[in-house]
């Protein structure tokens, strides 16, 4: 998950627009605006994720919590939109053009990836919208190991109803086209109402939570199922700056249950990280210790073999 250091740095500076969000973290986690010992984003949200959970739709305490999430969540994408992640667009860029319509799998919020794969876009965005309004990617008569681009968390630029008695709830709808310029969708896009019962629409985020397939938009979940057969019939897996999370049990189920291809083979697979070794030996853990698992410390030095095979 990027910008994971001091995310909620600027908080304090945004008026009352986040006011119920940072009394909730002063709550909470002692969030004291300025200081350096700032709570992890990861943490937050996944605790607030079990607070809802656990309180139940017919607390008074469930509406305040929702608005707590509706902060939050317009808190990370303006993060996401205007920081300084948005420095790694021309990586990204590269790699889109490397990877020659090999689909990605993505545990992201942002939609950096998105802005990079524009000019392919009618390749991919038209598979995400079939995907995300009900349909299998099997019904487009594809492999899905090409020309997908499956979110897994989620995205900033998806939305769902919470309402609890709502039938729309659970829906996953994507704003916008295949236009993703950072200031297509502002802090304050969320006016839009649910068609069904007219509350707003709040962002489709999933934090890296136990359990959190229960609790999915049916839209993300339906990304799940796909990546699952991307994973077991792709020979390569190239993990790209995933530390592969303790917390995210979810995830390494997955790998676990694709650690043998639809051939009946191990896939290789490259670590491309600033510190590739503990996401290898986590990796060795469920596809063994032959397992063919190669290492790279930069995605510049990835970017340049690709690049130079591709011109061989």
């Amino acid at each position: 998950m990027p910008v994971m250091r001091d995310f909620f740095q600027g908080l304090e500076s945004c008026g009352d627009q986040f006011k119920v969000l940072s009394e909730f973290l002063k709550t909470h986690f002692e969030f004291v605006p300025g200081l350096p010992a700032m709570p992890n984003i990861e943490t937050v949200f996944c605790y607030l994720e079990n607070r809802l959970e656990a309180i139940g739709h017919d607390s008074e305490k469930y509406a305040v919590l929702l608005q707590v999430r509706a902060q939050l969540t317009n808190f990370i994408s303006r993060r996401l939109r205007y920081g300084e992640e948005r420095s790694k667009l021309p990586q990204l860029q590269r790699l889109v053009e490397v990877a020659n319509h090999r689909s990605f799998v993505t545990f992201n919020w942002d939609v950096l990836l998105e802005e990079a794969l524009e000019p392919h876009g009618s390749y991919y965005f038209a598979r995400q919208h079939f995907v995300l309004s009900g349909g299998r990617g099997w019904e487009l008569g594809e492999d899905v190991t090409k020309g997908f681009l499956l979110k897994l968390h989620g995205s900033i630029n998806w939305y769902t109803c919470l309402q609890p008695n709502c039938p729309n709830r659970g829906r996953t709808l994507r704003h916008g086209n295949a236009s993703y310029e950072p200031t297509r969708w502002d802090i304050d896009d969320l006016g839009r109402g649910c068609d069904v019962c007219g509350q707003d629409l709040e962002r489709a985020l999933v934090p890296p939570i136990a359990g959190k397939r229960g609790r999915m938009p049916v839209g993300v979940l339906r990304q799940w199922t796909l990546a699952r057969e991307a994973l077991e019939k792709a020979d390569e897996w190239v993990i790209i700056g995933y530390s592969m999370p303790q917390l995210d049990m979810e995830a390494e189920s997955l790998f676990r249950a694709c650690r043998k291809s639809s051939t009946g083979e191990t896939p290789s697979v490259l670590i491309v990280d600033l510190d590739p070794e503990p996401v290898r030996d986590r990796f060795h853990t469920f596809l063994g210790a032959s397992a063919e698992i190669k290492t790279m410390r930069s995605l510049d030095e990835y970017l340049e073999a690709e690049e130079g095979r591709a011109q061989q």
